[in-house]
């Protein structure tokens, strides 16, 4: 039906070939799995001649569309890029995954954006791959290309592979960015011109000196020295993403002037909200990525200061679900001894625990960025508890879509968390503020839109003049502090092995997303 000239054909080649060449006229989309590989038997020379019989056929059914293709000994990667649709190389350490939550989920939400806004987008991962291929499927869209098989010591020739192949390169992370600034900057000539853009995805030094402010150590001169030392590469940069208000701040005062703030996407919420009398329970929802980090911290802090203040105010039946990614490196077993956890062993399963729990716990007191999982609890419409440093990421009122459980202060937490988990009244305003919240400050479309602008801006010739930051003395704390140093330090990550064993068989930088199939879009 699809191909009503097939019976012109000899060989089955050409059949596929018109197949592709029709559905292309018509809309459709190719994909192609590199996994999947066809071979033919020897040909023979009466092979040949039918298949050069096909060409001709093919060039005359196809004279429009092919006038527009690239001849055929133009190089591979030229030929894909002859496609008119602009591409695009994120750089990363990992590849983000969709359960991992935080900044992976909203990494995976740019990525998501920048395909359906026509953009062809490859995704380099300097560690690797972690060879899952039903993940890939799963997490992105079907034209997404992974180069699962490359890491940081194939970068170059795969840049090399590809000169003048992207026209823009997104950066997620500051650490990604010194890592592999040396390599951008030795195959400066096979990247484009300008559209170079650094995702800083919370800034370290900043995570820094909120740990510093928790003992009231507010050393703002050291912030900016810090910060200037973490963005030493990013000069080779045309634009730069914050993570909030804050970090976006940081930045201008070290005379970054192109740079913008980039928050969370969420899709449109369909469902019906249960209501409170339908729900039951805590939720601790945020991914503890490594043993030590910020969101470990937090949590421990909860268990130690908190959990035995809430026994006495809440009800027996009211458990606390310990949800989200947890690292292959954390332990939470000395929380089970508290007889109110529970915990959630697939995180692919938190969304329903958004819809059947009655108050979010977000005791956090270190965070460098909006937090993912406060969004969409709220656009659930499950309000929370919030500790003051993310209530300040994500400038909202107190006490109207959350309750603010301050900084180390584990009596203020406790009181507010069984007063949100009692008071129905209160739980329904919060709930309702907490939805229109969450759809105002991480609209999929707003979301978009801000992407246009800042692949706008990192395209413009014409750069604004900077300034210098004047230093100063370490100002006023803007709110009221408790002195409690953190009970834990994170774990240094090993360095990744960026060097490709040895092989008889060269790694394939030339891989395509693992997905096969056509569709009409």
């Amino acid at each position: 039906e699809c191909a009503p000239n097939a019976d012109k054909f000899r060989t089955s080649d050409a059949r596929y070939a018109a197949l592709c060449l029709m559905m292309a006229g018509n809309e459709g989309r190719i994909v192609y799995d590199p996994s999947v590989l066809a071979r033919s038997p020897v040909q023979s020379a009466s092979d040949e001649f039918k298949k050069s019989e096909d060409r001709a056929v093919i060039r005359q059914m196809f004279a429009g569309s092919l006038s527009r293709q690239p001849l055929i000994n133009t190089p591979l990667m030229k030929a894909r890029d002859a496609s008119g649709r602009p591409t695009v190389l994120i750089l990363c350490e990992d590849i983000p995954r969709l359960e991992r939550g935080g900044q992976a989920q909203r990494a995976l939400s740019l990525i998501t954006a920048l395909d359906s806004d026509g953009y062809q987008v490859t995704v380099f991962p300097l560690n690797g791959g972690d060879g899952d291929r039903i993940l890939n499927a799963l997490d992105f869209p079907p034209t997404v290309e992974i180069m699962s098989h490359s890491n940081l010591g194939t970068l170059g020739s795969f840049l090399e592979d590809r000169p003048s192949c992207f026209s823009s390169v997104w950066i997620l992370g500051t650490r990604t960015l010194q890592r592999s600034s040396p390599l951008l900057e030795q195959y400066a000539a096979c990247l484009p011109e300008r559209g170079i853009i650094l995702d800083t995805n919370q800034l370290h030094s900043l995570e820094e000196h909120h740990r510093r402010l928790v003992g009231c150590n507010n050393d703002e001169v050291k912030l900016l020295a810090d910060t200037a030392g973490e963005l030493s590469a990013a000069w080779i940069c045309q634009s730069i993403v914050a993570s909030n208000d804050e970090e976006a701040d940081v930045l201008r005062r070290l005379g970054y002037t192109h740079v913008h703030v980039l928050g969370h996407s969420l899709p449109e919420a369909t469902m019906e909200i249960p209501d409170f009398d339908r729900r039951k329970g805590l939720l601790f929802a945020f991914p503890v990525l490594n043993s030590g980090d910020a969101v470990h911290d937090g949590l421990d802090w909860f268990m130690q200061n908190v959990m035995r203040k809430l026994d006495r105010l809440l009800p027996p039946d009211a458990t606390m679900l310990i949800a989200g990614y947890r690292g292959e490196r954390v332990d939470f077993t000395p929380y089970g001894r508290f007889r109110r956890i529970e915990a959630l062993e697939d995180p692919s399963h938190l969304k329903d625990a958004y819809r059947d729990r009655r108050v979010l716990i977000a005791p956090t007191r270190v965070t460098g960025g909006k937090p993912y999982e406060v969004l969409a609890a709220a656009s659930a419409g499950l309000p929370g508890v919030l500790g003051n440093n993310i209530f300040q990421q994500l400038n909202w009122a107190e006490g109207e879509s959350a309750l603010n459980g301050g900084t180390s202060d584990a009596e203020r937490f406790a009181q507010s968390v069984a007063s949100l988990y009692t008071d129905k009244e209160l739980w329904t305003r919060l709930s309702a503020h907490a939805r229109i919240q969450a759809t105002t400050d991480a609209s999929a479309e707003g979301f978009r839109l801000k992407i246009c602008s800042i692949m706008a801006d990192a395209m413009q010739e014409n750069a604004v003049q900077g300034y210098v930051f004047a230093k100063k003395e370490a100002a006023q704390i803007p709110y009221i502090l408790n002195p409690a140093p953190l009970n834990l330090e994170p774990q240094k990550r090993p360095e990744p092995d960026t060097e490709i064993p040895e092989s008889d068989e060269s790694p394939d930088t030339q891989t395509f997303s693992p997905r096969l199939g056509i569709s009409f879009t």
